[in-house]
Order: structure tokens, then C-alpha cells, then sequence
């Protein structure tokens, strides 16, 4: 990482001051030495680099020069790394076109200069491997002592990785790394693009300028909307492969400059640190996470899960205050050339963390940007349907073009800021063209297909694939590896955003403002003077917003902390974890409760089928029926109330069978993606309390509290007809053009069970709804009947009790009337022997029936003869 300033004038005392100014301005980004040139005579380009040591050694001072023939010269500023120097060094003396001796560095600046020099631009950057930003001067030698600029070139990287820009000023072109070195008045600034290069040209006085712009994209599959490659396991493999090499390429030598990892605790940092402590092992990486100390909800414990997995990472939490946040936010927005509000929330924990880390002398840092970009990481890719390949490659593409207006742009100010230098492994050029080879329907994360965003990257690093050599498992723990996306500025804290709002309202002091529109004019008094960088910004958003999505309101191109929470772990529960329900008492319930032995407990892993497994128990033991409504208190069970009613086996209702089941879940293996699902029936909005399970990455629908047999996990991509009960009950899922999942029964297009598959609850959404299930009478049927449920012989036999109806056998269609109050007692006594206390539970609900509503029974009776029913 360094710093380019240049300045092309006629011969005019300023530009020399303006080139000095400049360069010391940079000294954060180079902050090892700096050095400039004055080259020409008319024009005078005034070259200048502000250099960080990382390769080359003390010999590696730029601008460099390289000299063919005694009458050209190449001279170079160059900021970036070529991970393939070596090699690219070794064709080019292979080839003849220079030898050993010509190099005067080892480094890999001179590597690229010798190329362009030798080559040509477009041989060059056809074959560099890395990130790089330069400024090439092409000069005719006159003399020893005298020259002439004869072009100028402008260079980015294919992805934009290091900055470029240049602006004019009086009859001066100026070229910076960033735009606070340029001075005052001048023109609006420009970005030079990712993966083109500008020839400079200028009139014979030299007091004007045109710019020839040539486009070198390595990246062909970002011209085609169209991607045809499987996901098969030879993809899968070679996109692993190529993504461990990127990381490798991108390590400093062993005994090189200090590096470090920045470890988020999302799947992308966590995949880069783990691949970086196996290559490295035993000896030590250093991998840091940033939290807000007095904001909750952080991913440290996710990092330090990663951390945990391989000895030889050394973990650091560096935490910073709210109060830090907003006194740090005038340097932040000003660094980050953007006031931006996505970009600022995520900026300034990473300048924090940035700046703590340059203080231990360490000048590399990998990190995991460009994967939400080449997979369809971010949560607004999922609006785009299964039939959509087309505008979603088309979507991917135009944010992969311009995340250097985004992702990159943070990471390189914010680093550069403390004179590190970020390196980023996924958008390493082979890698990224075998993620943009994938076709677009597998990068697809529409909630009717049932799968996590980037189900590719994950996949391809899972244990049925590849285990680490150092320690034999999973790279990552599937906590991590399949863990629901958090955006940057989530993952240190959830509610640190909230109070900078708050902060910004009170200082502007305008109530009809929302928090967020409040948060965004506090970011942008910040840059109220600075034209420039105000305008550059504006060229930036443009170009992000230039092809967005015709149905997608400009400006809505919300990936930062403004998007809602969505994702509501059954682990982060605050009154499931009230429960106090240890791994012990799970294995108890599982043991006792279900009826498993303990050899089939010790033995039992996460699995779909273990889930299923676990399904079936619950259904065979544990009955769903609403006697506890009739006989207790009126009002919503406390958790320990809901933990004593499972853990004796007697169950309830479906917000105490299913809430216990998703911790039971959650703690035997499958957190924490487990999660409660608010669904509708018959019109009652959130009346019923299911369960999702993703299992590596595969979204599963959970009912175990049910008057049906649901006897298996449903993917929610799984349309087909299931059937139970013998055949006599069928049911299947299907994703509705209203956006919801339907449950359906027996084919009936009137959907039993209906829900939102792109938002999980909280227990405490359903409590207006539990409170009126005990209270109402009108409010469903649970306080005016009875309602039991339970499948014996591994649910594949029914005994139930509807009011007077009671269906026995191996046939939902098997139902009979009860000739009696105590043929309905005989019939759940048959089915519920094995819990104790239960017919006692069911003739006191039958008394509360009775005193409060006595002709239920009557009423029940008659409508079932009408119907036909026979005793």
C-alpha cells in the first residue's frame, strides 16, 4: 500500500509545490519514505510515491526507471502488490526481453515496470495477478542529462482493489491515490475505472489535455448475462482449490512484513483466517475482531469460535464505546471520501480496529470482501425469483464493477488511514473468474428455494469435501460456515448505529427527520466543504445506481445497518433462554421424555435424518392438545412453566411444544440456525408457533404441535406430495406468488398453514396471541372444546380427540363419536399411559368444560351425526 501524486503542467514553478503538498499529504498511505521526480520539459510531469516497505527492500524507492537503448525511458509510481512477480520476472528473461542484471530491486514494482517497458500495457496487465494502481511516464531520451514526456498512462486493477483519480487545476492535470491531496478550485474530480488504463494526451504547449480510455477487462464472463457451469463437485473442487491458492499467493514471505487476519466472525473472514492457519502452522497467526463494548448483540463469540478451531491463532477483541465512535466520525467520513450512510457504518469500526493494529507494527491485512459480490451475499439479492437468472447475473455484475465505490473504497481508506495495506483473496483474478463461471441459478437466494446466500462458497469448504490437515475436521464449524449473513456494521453490535441516530438527531434538532435520514445529514455536514470530494461522490453513486433494477426505487440500495433484523436465533431468545435449559436436561428429556436409549443418545450427530428421527419421537410422545389452557391461570406460561410441562412429557399447546423443541434442537447440534416461525391459520394472523432448522444451508419447515403428522422436515424448495397415516393424510409445501409459504392438505388449494419464509420470530411476538387463547373464547377453539393429539407407533398410528370426535387407528379418515365424557377419558388414557398424571389433567380440563361451557359435548355430538359420524 502507497501513494501516488503527479502533476502534469507546462513548466510552472507551482506544480512542483502543489506535487510536494501532495506527497506529504499521502505520507499515511507510505509512510516509510517518499520520494518524487521532475521529468520533461514541456510538459512537466512532476511524479511522486509515498512508499510502505513491504517488498523490494531498501533498494525498492519509486519512482522507478527503466531504460532500453539509451533513448527511452519508463519511469513508474505504483501502488499495490503483484503476487506473481516472480514468475512474470522469470518469462520475461525467459523470453529474452531482459536479463538477470537489468533488475536493480527485488521487488515486484520493477518486475511490472520492466514488462510495460518491454511488452506493452496489454501483454502486461493481461497477465498480472494482484491489485495495483499506477502512473507510467514513457520518455524520449534527447540526452543523458535531458528528456521528453511522450505519454502519460493512467492505470486500475480489474476490480478497482487500490484508487486512482486526477482532476485538473488551472492548466495542471493532477493525479492522486485520494482526493483531500488535491488543492482547492480545482475541476470535479474522476475516478480512473477498474480495468481501464488512460494515455494522456497533450497539445504542444502542454496547457490542455484528452484522454485516450482503453478497457483491458481479464474478467470476460462480466460481459455475458448468461453463465452455464453446474454446481458439480469438480466446481466445487476447483473453486476451493483456486480460493486457498489466492489466500497463499497473497501471505508475505516468512520473514516479510507482519501480517494479520481481519476476522469478522461471518463465513468470509472466518474461511480466509482458517486456510491461512492451516498453510501457516505451527507458527502463529494474529486475526483481530472489532466490538462496541456498550452495544449488544456482537459476532465475537463467532470469531472466537474460529479462533478456537486451530491452535496456532492467536485471537485479539478490540472493543471501542459509542462515545469513540462519534468523536472518531468527522476523521472517518473525511478518510472515506463519502458520506455515504451504509459505507460510514461499516467505516468506522474497521478505521478503529485499523488504527490499533498499525500501532503493532504489522503492515498486511487479509480480509474477506468480494465475496457477497461474486456469490449474492447480501439479503437484496432475494427478492429476485427462481426465473430471474437474467437480471440477477445482470445485478451481480454491476455491483462486482463497482465495488470499488463501495466495499473497496472503505477498506483501502480506512486501512491506508494507518499505513496498512488490505489484501483481498476472493477477488483474486482466477478465483473470481471461476465464481462468475457459476451460473446464476445457484447463486440464487429467493426464500421458495430453501437455501442460505453463497450455498456454493459454503459448500464447497464442508466436511463431506475437505477437512483441515492440521486438525482433521470441518475448516469451520457449521455455526460459522452456515451461519445467516450479518452486514459489517451488525457484527460488531447491534445497536451502536441506533444511538449515533439519536446523536445526530439531537444535533440537528429537526423532529419530522427519521433516525436514519437524521444520521445521514450528520454524515454529510461533515464534507459541507469539501466541493471535491462532494462531487466525486456523486460520480460514484451514479455510476452504483446506473443499471439498478428497474422494480427497485433508486437510492434503495440498502446493504448497511438500515436493513431490519430479520434472522432471531432460538439461542438469543430472551425468554427461551429463560427456560435455563442445559445440554444435561436435553439429553434427560431426550432419554426420559422420548424414550431413546442412552447408546442411541451418545451416538446421535446433526442431520436431516437425526432431525427426523427427533420429529417422529416428538410425535409418538409428546401429545399437542390445549387442556393446560382449560385448567391453569388464565394468562401466558412463564418459561419455567413450559420447561416443567415438557420436561414431564405432558406437552401443550403449540407456542410450549414447539418453542421447547427448537432449544431442545438448538442445543443437541443444530444452533444456532434454529429458529420460531410465525405462521397464519384460517385467517389468525401469528396464531401458531412453528419451527425453521437450516441444516447446512438448507432451510427446513418443523411442526411437532399439530393435529396433523408433519413426520418429517419439508425443505422449503421441496414441493412434492408427502403422505402419513398410511396414505390417508397427504400434505405438501409450495412457495405462493404472494411471497408466503403454503402448507396444504390432502390437495386442497386452500392453504391450512401459511407463513413468511424470509423473517423468523421471537416468543415474545406471540405473547398478545398466547394471552388471547386463554382469555378469548371467540379466539379459536381453546377454551370452548378439547383438543389432543398424539401418533403413536412411530407416528404412524393416530389418537385424537376433537371436541366429541375421536379418531383411533392407522387412518386419519378412522373416526368415531364418543359415546361419552368418559370414552373420551378412556381414549386419551389409551394413548398417554406413559405420562404420568395425564388423565387426571384430562378430567379436570373435561370439568372446566363442563362448568363453563355445559353443553359442549351435546353440541359436538349432534353436528357429528349430522354428519354422519357413527358411535
Amino acid at each position: 500500500m502507497c501513494g501516488i501524486a503527479a502533476v502534469l503542467s507546462p513548466i510552472d514553478d507551482n506544480a512542483n509545490g502543489i506535487a510536494r503538498l501532495a506527497l506529504k499529504r499521502l505520507q499515511h498511505r507510505g509512510p516509510d519514505g517518499f520520494n518524487h521526480l521532475t521529468l520533461g520539459g514541456s510538459p512537466r510531469v512532476y511524479l511522486g510515491h509515498t512508499r510502505l516497505s513491504i517488498v523490494g527492500g531498501e533498494t525498492a524507492v519509486q519512482p522507478l526507471c527503466w531504460e532500453i537503448d539509451n533513448n527511452k525511458r519508463w519511469y513508474l509510481a505504483h501502488n499495490g502488490q503483484l503476487y506473481n512477480h516472480k514468475a512474470l520476472k522469470a518469462s520475461l528473461i525467459k523470453s529474452k526481453k531482459v536479463a538477470e542484471e537489468d533488475f536493480k530491486t527485488d521487488g515486484d514494482s520493477e518486475v511490472l515496470l520492466a514488462a510495460l517497458a518491454t511488452s506493452g500495457l496489454e501483454w502486461t496487465l493481461a497477465r498480472c495477478r494482484g491489485m495495483f494502481a499506477f502512473v507510467l511516464v514513457e520518455c524520449n531520451v534527447i540526452s543523458s542529462s535531458c528528456e521528453q514526456v511522450e505519454t502519460v498512462v493512467l492505470c486500475r486493477d480489474t476490480f478497482g482493489i487500490k484508487p486512482l483519480c486526477y482532476t485538473s487545476f488551472g492548466n495542471m492535470l493532477i493525479i492522486s491515490s485520494e482526493v483531500q491531496v488535491m488543492p482547492t478550485g480545482s475541476e470535479c474530480p474522476q475516478d480512473v475505472l477498474p480495468s481501464t488504463y488512460l494515455v494522456v494526451s497533450t497539445n504542444e504547449k502542454g496547457s490542455s489535455w484528452s484522454f485516450e480510455e482503453h478497457n483491458y477487462d481479464a474478467r470476460p464472463s462480466l460481459a455475458s448475462t448468461v453463465s452455464k457451469c453446474a454446481l458439480s463437485e469438480e466446481y466445487l473442487t476447483r473453486s476451493r482449490e483456486l480460493l486457498i491458492d489466492s489466500v497463499k499467493a497473497r501471505l508475505p514471505a516468512k520473514d516479510g512484513a507482519k501480517y494479520a487476519i481481519l476476522l469478522s466472525g461471518g463465513v468470509d473472514s472466518s474461511l480466509i483466517c482458517r486456510i491461512v492457519a492451516d498453510e501457516v502452522y505451527p507458527d502463529s497467526v494474529h486475526a483481530f475482531t472489532v466490538t462496541c463494548s456498550d452495544s449488544k448483540g456482537d459476532d465475537s463469540a463467532y470469531a472466537s469460535l474460529v479462533a478456537k478451531e486451530c491452535e496456532n491463532i492467536e485471537h485479539h477483541i478490540i472493543s471501542f464505546t459509542t462515545q469513540e465512535a462519534l468523536d472518531i466520525l468527522p476523521k472517518v467520513v473525511k478518510c472515506l471520501e463519502s458520506s455515504d450512510g451504509a459505507m460510514v457504518r461499516a467505516a468506522v469500526p474497521l478505521y478503529l480496529l485499523s488504527r490499533h493494529i498499525s500501532r503493532l507494527g504489522i503492515k498486511v491485512l487479509l480480509c474477506g470482501e468480494g465475496a457477497d459480490e461474486l456469490f449474492g451475499g447480501y439479503r437484496l439479492y432475494e427478492s429476485y425469483q427462481p426465473g430471474d437468472t437474467t437480471d440477477f447475473k445482470i445485478e451481480l455484475n454491476r455491483r462486482l464493477k463497482n465495488i470499488d465505490t463501495s466495499e473497496l473504497q472503505r477498506v483501502d481508506r480506512c486501512t491506508a488511514a494507518h499505513g496498512l495495506e488490505a489484501r483481498v483473496p476472493f477477488l483474486d483474478i482466477h478465483f473470481a473468474q471461476v465464481a462468475l463461471e457459476l451460473d446464476p441459478k445457484h447463486k440464487l437466494s429467493h426464500p421458495s428455494l430453501g437455501r442460505i446466500s453463497k450455498y456454493a462458497l459454503r459448500n464447497a469448504f464442508d466436511e463431506e469435501r475437505f477437512v483441515s490437515l492440521v486438525t482433521t475436521r470441518q475448516l469451520l464449524p457449521n455455526s460459522v460456515l452456515y451461519r445467516e449473513k450479518e452486514q459489517f456494521g451488525d457484527g460488531v453490535g447491534r445497536d451502536w448505529v441506533h444511538r449515533v441516530q439519536k446523536y445526530a438527531l439531537a444535533r440537528i434538532g429537526d423532529e419530522t427527520l427519521s433516525h436514519e435520514q437524521a444520521e445521514l445529514n450528520h454524515y454529510k455536514s461533515y464534507l459541507q466543504d469539501d466541493l471535491l470530494c462532494l462531487g466525486l461522490q456523486e460520480i460514484r453513486s451514479n455510476r452504483r445506481r446506473a443499471s439498478w433494477r428497474k422494480n427497485v426505487a433508486q437510492g434503495s440500495d440498502k446493504t448497511g445497518r438500515a436493513q431490519p433484523r430479520l434472522w432471531f436465533p432460538v439461542s438469543e431468545d430472551k425468554l427461551l433462554t429463560q427456560m435455563n435449559l442445559t445440554k444435561d436436561e436435553v439429553n434427560r428429556f431426550v432419554v426420559d421424555v422420548l424414550g431413546w436409549s442412552h447408546a442411541k443418545m451418545d451416538s446421535f450427530r446433526p442431520s436431516l435424518q437425526g432431525l427426523n428421527s427427533l420429529i417422529t419421537s416428538m410425535l409418538e410422545r409428546v401429545p399437542f392438545h390445549n387442556l393446560t389452557l382449560l385448567t391453569r391461570e388464565r394468562r401466558p406460561p412463564t418459561p419455567q412453566e413450559m420447561k416443567m410441562d415438557m420436561m414431564t412429557g405432558i406437552g401443550g399447546p403449540c407456542a410450549v411444544v414447539n418453542s421447547f423443541f427448537s432449544i431442545v434442537l438448538d442445543l443437541i447440534g443444530f444452533g444456532p440456525s434454529v429458529y420460531l416461525l410465525s405462521c397464519d391459520i384460517n385467517g389468525r394472523v401469528g396464531c401458531h408457533v412453528a419451527i425453521l432448522v437450516q441444516i447446512k444451508g438448507l432451510r427446513f419447515f418443523v411442526d411437532v404441535a399439530n393435529a396433523k403428522p408433519y413426520a418429517q422436515a419439508i425443505h422449503l424448495a421441496d414441493s412434492s406430495v408427502k403422505d402419513a397415516l398410511g396414505g390417508s393424510f397427504k400434505y405438501n409445501l409450495r412457495y405462493a406468488t404472494c411471497g408466503q409459504m403454503e402448507l396444504h392438505h390432502n390437495r386442497d388449494e386452500t392453504a391450512a398453514i401459511t407463513f413468511d419464509p424470509t423473517r423468523t420470530a421471537t416468543l415474545s411476538s406471540f405473547q398478545t396471541m398466547i394471552a388471547r387463547s386463554r382469555t378469548e373464547s371467540d379466539y379459536g377453539p381453546f377454551l370452548t372444546g378439547l383438543r389432543y393429539c398424539i401418533f403413536p407407533g412411530h407416528a404412524a398410528r393416530i389418537s385424537a380427540v376433537r371436541d366429541a370426535c375421536i379418531i383411533e387407528g392407522s387412518s386419519i379418515l378412522k373416526k368415531r363419536r364418543g359415546s361419552s365424557r368418559a370414552d373420551i377419558v378412556a381414549a386419551v388414557k389409551k394413548s398417554s399411559a406413559h405420562i404420568s398424571g395425564f388423565e387426571r389433567l384430562v378430567v379436570d380440563a373435561l370439568r372446566v368444560l363442563d362448568r363453563q361451557h355445559p353443553d359442549w359435548f351435546e353440541t359436538s355430538s349432534s353436528i357429528l351425526a349430522g354428519r354422519g359420524v357413527a358411535l
